[in-house]
């Protein structure tokens, strides 16, 4: 928080969501708020040590409280490592009224290693001829320029104007990974006008997978594809452009089939066969057809009865 309240831009208000942190957590908010001013305030949303409501449910209640007219989001072990994050980012949307969404660049970093500067990796290829917005390298870029770059826009680097964020009502509750994909996704296809910031404005600290000490890190493999699963359906059901339903479709496709891959090193041949089917109506290809085949053979073999022999003759 005290790298908020470095911002060099002032007129912003700063709400802290608890979601069910331990006692001995809570008991050290006093003294952290000892350091801040009135522009910070704490809204706990589960009692000490619940499993909490989840960081969907958390942030819509957040922004039901907020009342600025720009929502910008950053995780409790992430900071923003630019003073001048909101300043830049209010002269840009200032002097770009229709601008719904605003993206900026953030460093990431695994057990204090930087391994990424990049959150959209070929999106600099849009920016050499792109209109500039202020005096900060600031660019309008085309929806099609996040969509068709390999990446993601992380909640630190993200601003959302209030009414784009209640049009599609905020985060999906139903999701408590990957809800940040989902947010993504159904924000850019409805947005007017998108503004992003190439520089570096936000440190990422990524957890490790091995370490189960997040939300997202205590979900198995399968789990996490499951809910990237169930994000993808929720997007298609609710977008109305092509090229977000095009880039949605194609990560559903992918993990559809990693999650077949896994079923089928595991035995699983008829969940497989299920998967595999689903992958294949949404991205087609031969040899994923052959290999859906190949399953559905298998499956069949595995389901046949087994032939005994009668113990009196039994060798």
């Amino acid at each position: 928080m005290q790298a908020i309240k470095r911002q060099t831009y002032l007129n912003f208000e700063v709400i802290v969501v608890d979601d069910g942190s331990r006692a001995c957590c809570r008991a050290r908010y006093p003294d952290i708020w000892r350091t801040l001013d009135e522009r910070f305030c704490l809204m706990s949303v589960s009692p000490d040590d619940a499993p909490g409501v989840g960081p969907a449910a958390a942030r819509n209640k957040a922004i039901a409280r907020a009342s600025g007219e720009f929502l910008a989001f950053c995780d409790d072990d992430d900071y923003w490592c630019a003073d001048d994050h909101l300043a830049v980012a209010a002269e840009a949307l200032a002097q770009a009224p229709d601008a719904d969404i605003y993206y900026a660049n953030q460093a990431a970093f695994r057990d204090g290693v930087q391994f990424n500067t990049e959150r959209w990796p070929r999106l600099s290829r849009w920016l050499h001829n792109a209109p500039k917005v202020g005096d900060h390298g600031v660019r309008r870029l085309p929806h099609e320029a996040f969509l068709q770059s390999g990446g993601i826009a992380h909640l630190n680097i993200t601003i959302v104007r209030r009414s784009l964020a209640e049009e599609i009502e905020g985060f999906w509750n139903q999701l408590r990974f990957e809800e940040d994909f989902d947010f993504y996704l159904r924000s850019i296809d409805r947005a007017r006008a998108v503004l992003y910031r190439p520089s570096i404005v936000a440190h990422h600290s990524a957890p490790d997978s091995h370490s189960r000490r997040n939300a997202s890190t205590a979900l198995t493999q399968t789990e996490r594809w499951l809910a990237l699963c169930l994000a993808c359906e929720h997007i298609r059901i609710t977008i109305r452009t092509r090229p977000v339903m095009k880039l949605v479709s194609k990560t559903q496709g992918y993990t559809l089939r990693h999650l077949t891959m896994a079923l089928y090193k595991n035995g699983q041949y008829q969940a497989a066969v299920t998967t595999g089917a689903q992958a294949l109506s949404i991205l087609p290809g031969l040899r994923w057809l052959l290999f859906v085949v190949y399953l559905s053979i298998r499956a069949a073999i595995g389901s046949l009865p087994r032939r005994t022999v009668p113990r009196d003759i039994a060798v």
